[in-house]
């Protein structure tokens, strides 16, 4: 079948229930465009099928990645040459088996070309990031979402990659301290404009260098969620922040940033009361899940915000109707 479609330029499966690939994929040497490559055991339908795939380019997902044989099989598929991928996610399945002692191997195979802009890593169960996480291969990556690498325990120096504007980090459960290592060497993280921890199970401290210009001199949005046991510290220095968001983080007791710069907020009331007024271009606030809220609202410190146009109050409570609280917007 696949002999007969050696013309094919473009294919996507995205809303597909393909569970592996046809045998002999690697026979359409002229696609240029493949949404997704499901990884199958069978001969013909491994990952090193996509070697001869030079010209592929935009968007590529690699799913299944449980089923690579070893780090050989991966080096094979020859990712580091597909010079024309934009954007690339690795994926290995939720339903992985208990052997995983290759997946270290496997992902470090897998480097890519330096061209490449945007990466996910989803569901990798090895217990560290590769080799190229630290070299020249990501410098010019845009983008970075590594989601539920459960036994990964640090990170690599993600701060000295040049060109780093979002990195968003979701459940890796087995990370406890973000400290020096993230960072690198000073100056971190210069073009980061949006950085976001959500569900970090274990986490409990967060190490700020407070260099000179701060850790993260252009960031502009903050988002911390679903950190139940981080204590702190959080980065003060961020001069260029307008968003923050705080939220389940049960446990945070650090000082928050002072930011005059910030025009949307959310965090619980606790968070707020440090502060002796509301920064004042403001625009947004969201208080979630408080039960201190009814005395800030007291004290009137919502009232003096001339900025703020948009307010939720979200799992809040109250001793008397809210109403009696309620405060002018513009």
């Amino acid at each position: 079948m696949i002999c007969k479609m050696i013309s094919l330029r473009h294919l996507d499966i995205r809303h597909s229930r393909v569970q592996e690939m046809p045998s002999q994929m690697g026979q359409l040497k002229g696609l240029q465009k493949l949404s997704n490559y499901v990884v199958g055991r069978r001969s013909g339908t491994r990952v090193a099928e996509l070697r001869d795939f030079s010209r592929i380019g935009g968007s590529l997902v690699i799913q299944k990645l449980q089923n690579v044989v070893d780090g050989k099989d991966a080096s094979e598929a020859n990712l580091v040459g597909k010079q024309y991928l934009v954007e690339l996610e690795l994926e290995w399945d939720s339903e992985r088996g208990d052997d995983q002692s290759g997946a270290d191997s496997v992902l470090n195979n897998l480097q890519p070309h330096s061209n490449l802009k945007r990466l996910t890593i989803h569901g990798y169960d090895g217990s560290i990031f590769p080799d190229w996480f630290g070299g020249s291969s990501i410098l010019n990556m845009v983008m970075l979402h590594l989601c539920h690498c459960d036994n990964v325990l640090a990170f690599p120096p993600l701060g000295q990659l040049p060109s780093l504007k979002y990195l968003y980090i979701v459940g890796l459960r087995g990370v406890e301290r973000v400290d020096v290592e993230f960072y690198g060497a000073e100056p971190s993280f210069v073009s980061l404009k949006c950085l976001a921890f959500k569900g970090m199970r274990k986490w409990k401290e967060w190490l700020c260098l407070g260099g000179q210009g701060g850790e993260f001199p252009r960031l502009k949005e903050l988002l911390t969620e679903n950190c139940l046991m981080l204590i702190g510290d959080l980065p003060t220095h961020l001069p260029l922040l307008n968003r923050l968001k705080i939220e389940s983080c049960e446990q945070l007791v650090a000082p928050l940033p002072r930011v005059p710069t910030i025009r949307e907020l959310t965090m619980p009331s606790h968070g707020i009361s440090q502060w002796e007024e509301l920064p004042p271009l403001l625009q947004t606030l969201l208080i979630t899940n408080s039960d201190s809220l009814e005395s800030l609202l007291e004290e009137g410190m919502l009232q003096g915000n001339t900025s703020l146009a948009f307010s939720v109050i979200r799992n809040c409570s109250f001793s008397r109707p809210c109403a009696e609280f309620v405060y002018p917007l513009r």
